[in-house]
């Protein structure tokens, strides 16, 4: 898919430290607004439930929560807040203000950043569980399938990604909806796919940074 070649990104570009930073606001929510990020998941808690008593996965977003419990706050605006202060290089600030609103003619880091995320959720859906976000389950389904094929590596992960599973994905995709014109630079099953095979390595890769970082 050499998915790295859709992005246009300048010379000089720091994708490391938009990736590390792009949550700030996030951080700034557990340190500074007390009980903020308990109320986020106890709604998240709510709704899971909720869809589940209806036989269906829980297709919200954490974000659209934090809009609702602080009157149209985000993470996103609260870390662009402190990254205005601290005057951080306004490439970084779009990507921390605009991860989860990009513009089909939005630069092509903060696109980056946006997949980055996606990838990341299927992971690390924080602050839902792993057991409440979609994309978590559907990885355990494939994982799953993946480990009952005769076949091995991306052979039987497209084996595994039937077409039940499929299906949910795009229902998924669809009530998320992120933004569209991020689709076309790559589909579904091939993201997914590709975030798959990968999720072992920057899981391991994760877990080895937090540790020498203390």
């Amino acid at each position: 898919m050499a998915l790295w070649e859709k992005f246009d990104l300048p010379d000089g570009c720091d994708t490391f430290t938009a990736g590390l930073l792009h949550d700030m606001g996030k951080v700034t929510m557990l340190m500074c607004l007390e009980g903020s990020l308990e109320l986020v998941m106890a709604v998240i808690e709510s709704e899971v439930q909720d869809a589940q008593e209806n036989g269906k996965m829980w297709t919200g977003t954490a974000i659209e929560v934090e809009r609702f419990l602080m009157k149209d706050m985000d993470h996103q605006v609260i870390g662009g807040r402190l990254a205005q202060s601290w005057e951080i290089d306004s490439n970084l600030q779009q990507v921390i203000e605009h991860h989860h609103d990009v513009g089909e003619n939005a630069p092509g880091l903060l696109k980056l950043i946006a997949f980055a995320d996606m990838a990341a959720n299927c992971l690390f859906p924080y602050p839902a569980a792993d057991t409440q976000h979609p994309f978590p389950q559907l990885f355990a389904r494939i994982d799953t399938a993946v480990k009952k094929s005769p076949k091995r590596g991306a052979a039987a992960v497209d084996q595994a990604i039937s077409e039940e599973i499929f299906e949910d994905l795009v229902e998924v995709i669809s009530r998320i909806q992120p933004a569209t014109h991020l689709w076309e630079l790559a589909d579904f099953k091939s993201f997914f796919k590709l975030a798959y095979m990968i999720a072992p390595k920057i899981k391991s890769t994760t877990i080895a940074f937090l540790q020498l970082t203390g």
